[in-house]
């Protein structure tokens, strides 16, 4: 099913060439988003080479291109943490290769590349599950030095440098020096932190208990001068500003959010609701405005500009038009 290997110059010719094609889908791919959070895995399509190169060259030439790629891959991308996980990667679906070559007929030949190309993922899995199962071993252990030495390449890689020189400055050089003081400066950062705390866990739970039924009397003290306030305010004919806006909430909605028959009869007088200097609404004038919209809400005109909220102090909230940008732009049809 395979032909013998071309010999001398045409030989070296084709491995060169494959290696190149194999190089450039590398260096393309790497450009791509990455599939997941751990560093250096990609989909691999460079493996397409070394499909074509088992079934036409031979499994010896095929393994040559292979670690050419990986290890010249390693070195143009300046991401040497790369070399791991796709010499994992491309070893596994070699071998699988060499399998598939002796049970698939050619008619069959199509699945090898699927087949390989899932073998080839699973083996840089392999290596990230090794590579998390040790850091998480080094960090039950308290192995902290380890465990900076291990991740210090992933932290730095995050860094364009190119090659090995680059790669070398990363993990020896300046970069190196820095991390581990900033390191050093969290350490002692936490040290600090906790010479704060003065009382074990069990005693911060037995102080939480013992303020319970006084932060209880606390709100029930201020619930009860709220009452009077309000009372004595009544009695005198007197409202804030803030009692007109709690008094229309209470008359437009009941306890439980249902709009009153009261808000049903007048929001009828509205063909639109319209708020100027929407950034600097707080919950409770957003409540009044959706009370005097439609319930759809398809009525209600907001205009603003989140970097002019400047009324915080009177509980302005310019997340309360954030959250209207954002689902009015998943639903295109209210703007």
């Amino acid at each position: 099913m395979t032909p013998p290997p071309a010999k001398g110059a045409r030989r070296l010719t084709r491995l060169a060439l494959l290696t190149a094609i194999a190089l450039t889908i590398f260096l393309v791919e790497a450009q791509l988003p990455a599939l997941t959070t751990v560093p250096g895995i990609k989909l691999g399509l460079a493996n397409i080479v070394t499909v074509y190169a088992v079934f036409t060259m031979g499994p010896g030439d095929a393994l040559l291109i292979l670690c050419a790629r990986v290890f010249l891959g390693a070195v143009f991308s300046g991401q040497m943490m790369t070399l791991i996980y796709s010499a994992a990667g491309g070893f596994l679906s070699w071998c699988v290769l060499l399998l598939l070559r002796r049970l698939l007929t050619r008619e069959q030949i199509w699945l090898c590349s699927p087949i390989s190309a899932v073998f080839h993922n699973l083996g840089q899995l392999l290596v990230a599950a090794a590579l998390l199962g040790r850091v998480e071993q080094l960090a039950a252990a308290g192995e902290w030095t380890p465990l900076y030495d291990l991740l210090t390449p992933y932290v730095l890689d995050m860094e364009e440098l190119p090659g090995l020189k680059g790669m070398k400055k990363r993990l020896n050089g300046e970069h190196k020096k820095v991390i581990r003081t900033r390191a050093d400066e969290g350490a002692a950062l936490f040290a600090q932190i906790l010479e704060l705390i003065p009382c074990s866990e069990e005693e911060a739970e037995a102080d939480r208990r013992a303020a319970e039924p006084r932060l209880r009397a606390l709100f029930a003290a201020v619930r009860d001068f709220d009452a009077r306030f309000s009372a004595k305010k009544r009695d005198r004919k007197l409202l804030e500003f803030s009692d007109f806006e709690h008094q229309a909430l209470r008359l437009l909605r009941d306890p439980d959010g249902t709009p009153t028959a009261l808000c049903g009869v007048i929001r009828q007088n509205y063909a639109a609701v319209m708020v100027d200097e929407y950034q600097d609404t707080n919950a409770l004038q957003d409540a009044l405005y959706r009370c005097l919209a439609s319930p759809a809400g398809d009525d209600l005109f907001l205009v603003g500009d989140l970097k002019q909220s400047i009324y915080r102090f009177r509980q302005a909230d310019p997340s309360i038009f954030r959250e209207k940008l954002d689902s009015y732009m998943k639903s295109r049809n209210r703007i």
